[in-house]
């Protein structure tokens, strides 16, 4: 699978064991207003991601907390109440600079200062990240976390070969020069988005940048 060719390239996995008792606490805990419209079709999914994210993070309360590519997301506010963290939400879509709680801006251009956040995450965001924004972002990281500060990226897609999907309706360019030199191109109605990355294993080292301190 996946994981054994990786671990050829020196890319090691550890198993995640979920303990259902304590994550269904964290639904509770996080639980959403009745009339919430928030990812109606995959809430179980969002769920999910962000328990793992938050206990992955392990961060005490009072620690600073960035979700990237938040959007609409709740689970920021509800961080603050529930968890104690003093947690933004950044986002392209938001206004320019930072906005209470909201920072507005790229994910590879964050206008915060160096060292400014305990850890970070991305629930099913950073795939969406096209050209070499993932790769920026990653450099971007290495500035803004704190020593030790941890960022989680969840899920972060994998394939055997490298694949770049668009969905046709909002992407119609299919000579798109950002484009991965190699991947597959592949149409996607419903995509979420107009554009997904999947990494392969070879393809792995556009994110893992060494040198940079993460």
């Amino acid at each position: 699978g996946i994981a054994a060719v990786c671990h050829t390239r020196g890319v090691g996995f550890d198993d995640l064991k979920i303990d259902m008792n304590d994550y269904a606490q964290f639904k509770r805990d996080f639980k959403l207003p009745p009339l919430s419209l928030y990812a109606l079709r995959c809430r179980e999914k969002k769920f999910m991601e962000h328990y793992i994210a938050f206990r992955l993070l392990g961060l005490d309360p009072g620690r600073r907390y960035l979700d990237i590519a938040s959007e609409s997301s709740p689970f920021p506010a509800l961080a603050r109440r529930q968890l104690g963290l003093d947690a933004y939400s950044q986002d392209l879509t938001y206004p320019a600079g930072v906005q209470g709680y909201c920072i507005g801006s790229s994910a590879d251009r964050l206008p915060v200062p160096d060292n400014w956040v305990d850890g970070a995450s991305l629930q099913c965001a950073f795939e969406h990240f096209q050209g070499q924004i993932d790769t920026n972002f990653v450099h971007e990281l290495s500035r803004v976390l704190k020593p030790g500060g941890k960022c989680v990226m969840v899920p972060l897609y994998m394939h055997h070969e490298p694949l770049n999907i668009y969905d046709p309706i909002l992407y119609s360019d299919w000579s798109d020069n950002t484009a991965d030199p190699g991947a597959t191109i592949v149409a996607e109605i419903d995509l979420g988005g107009h554009f997904e990355r999947i990494y392969s294993p070879d393809t792995l080292k556009r994110i893992l940048i060494n040198d940079i301190g993460l």
